[in-house]
């Protein structure tokens, strides 16, 4: 099991990830992404089962939009 951050400010913000996208897409089976705060401007397709997507801070403050 792998956890993937994502976090608007990518890698400089401490992220893994800039994009929601990017993370799921490196993410497998039984893996987690953690998405800090903020509003994604992005279309999000899992394609891969057992993948968990979850806010860091709460669904109030994680948006996709």
């Amino acid at each position: 099991m792998t956890i993937f951050t994502v976090n608007l400010s990518g890698a400089l913000g401490g992220g893994n990830f800039h994009t929601i996208q990017d993370a799921i897409n490196a993410a497998g089976a039984g893996d987690t992404v953690r998405v800090s705060a903020g509003v994604y401007t992005e279309n999000v397709t899992i394609s891969t089962s057992g993948i968990t997507l979850e806010s860091v801070d709460g669904r109030d403050a994680t948006v996709i939009d």
